[in-house]
């Protein structure tokens, strides 16, 4: 079901941070080193990350990975590690004495753990001086509003689309952001242009999320749904200047599980969403993709409708269409809203397995189940929020 209720998908591609594990299996978290090898020994606790690293982990991982800091063999029998507890490594101090080292965990999370939504590409700074330092601190501030604080994945490209100088790197994370230094002892070299690009939680990209857009069928070259195609075929429905995105297939399926990464040209809120087909052997053709944007919370700012109860349970469902909403009460309701909200008239639950639709685009359905066990749908009603367009001409 493509709706407001609907679950959010994985967007991480294998080179950020969050990424997805085989066949679409849970998506990895960054590296953690919470603990040094003092006193008792070291401890990773899982108890311990979700306190000091909120938002960044799972509260019930699928899997835990455990390395030394310094790449040496793991002490086994000084360490015990689970998805329930984490990781504990106990010095042993009998003879022959035994001290833990120091040793870093990441998790397996399930996939909706990942989901969020990507920003645009970011280039602050220039290869000049010590190096190309592009930080999450002086992101977060030279771009207010375009950047949690807290991102869940990270991806770092050149500008030129040549390989990462792994060997300059200082630092490669959602915590840090990105940097490379220079080296200047022969043999010299220096640090090319980077950008970085950050996976953000759903809290971030909830601000204000536009209608799923399917512009383009995956003929031809591939499947372009191009931001600036968008906003000419789909005006006052998406912001000029997204600070977010999300991608998938028709069916549901998120763009990195899709199998298509290497197909996949670009995927920010800058450009848009391009699937490239690959002609050459093995030919491999784009599946259909859908794109949905996250936009500054002033591009929503627009106006709400009254609640509209349109339809009463009865016959296959309750149906508070857009179209037959239109219809009905012309001039109370605009043709592109940017949001929808639902509820049941006597405040319960909404029946979300019974639900078909709820989006700007075909408006809300809910469909009787007649098979055992038999469940009929609530009374329910909708309204809408508009563009500043409409609002102003309703005096609003």
């Amino acid at each position: 079901m493509r709706a407001l209720l609907s679950m959010l998908l994985v967007l991480s591609f294998a080179s950020t941070e969050c990424t997805t594990g085989p066949s679409g299996k849970g998506c990895k978290t960054r590296w953690f080193d919470r603990d040094d090898p003092s006193g008792v020994g070291d401890y990773e606790t899982l108890s311990n990350l979700l306190q000091e690293y909120p938002g960044q982990l799972c509260a019930k991982p699928l899997g835990i990975e455990v390395q030394t800091l310094d790449g040496s063999p793991l002490q086994t029998s000084l360490i015990h590690s689970d998805t329930t507890n984490g990781f504990s490594c106990q010095n042993k101090y009998d003879p022959p004495a035994e001290m833990c080292k120091d040793y870093k965990v990441r998790f397996t999370c399930p996939d909706n753990f990942c989901s969020g939504c990507k920003t645009r590409w970011f280039d602050r700074d220039d290869p000049s001086g010590v190096g190309d330092y592009e930080t999450l601190s002086n992101l977060l501030q030279e771009n207010p509003g375009q950047l949690c604080s807290n991102p869940i994945g990270i991806e770092a490209r050149t500008l030129d689309g040549s390989p990462l100088q792994t060997s300059l790197i200082q630092y490669y994370d959602t915590a840090s952001g990105f940097g490379c230094m220079n080296k200047y002892d022969p043999p010299a070299e220096m640090c090319k242009d980077y950008k970085v690009q950050f996976t953000c939680p759903d809290s971030f990209c909830s601000v204000c999320t536009t209608r799923w857009f399917d512009r383009d069928d995956p003929s031809g070259k591939g499947d372009y749904e191009t931001l600036s195609d968008l906003l000419t075929e789909f005006p006052n429905q998406l912001c000029a200047n997204p600070i977010g995105i999300k991608a998938q297939t028709l069916d549901g399926i998120l763009a990195v599980s899709s199998g298509q990464n290497s197909l996949i040209q670009y995927y920010d809120p800058t450009t848009g969403f391009v699937c490239q087909n690959q002609l050459s052997a093995p030919v491999q053709l784009c599946k259909d993709y859908e794109v949905q944007f996250t936009c500054p919370k002033s591009f929503c700012s627009g106006c709400k409708t009254q609640w509209f109860d349109r339809d009463d349970p009865s016959g296959y469902g309750d149906y508070e269409t857009l179209s037959n909403l239109l219809q009905e009460y012309p001039g109370q309701l605009c043709a592109n809203p940017l949001e929808i909200e639902v509820q049941t008239l006597d405040g319960s639950p909404l029946q979300t397995s019974l639900i078909q639709y709820s989006d700007t685009t075909t408006g809300f359905v809910c469909l009787n189940k007649l098979t055992p066990p038999v469940l009929f749908c609530k009374d329910y009603k909708v309204r809408f929020s508009c563009p500043q367009s409409f609002c102003q001409g309703k005096g609003r």
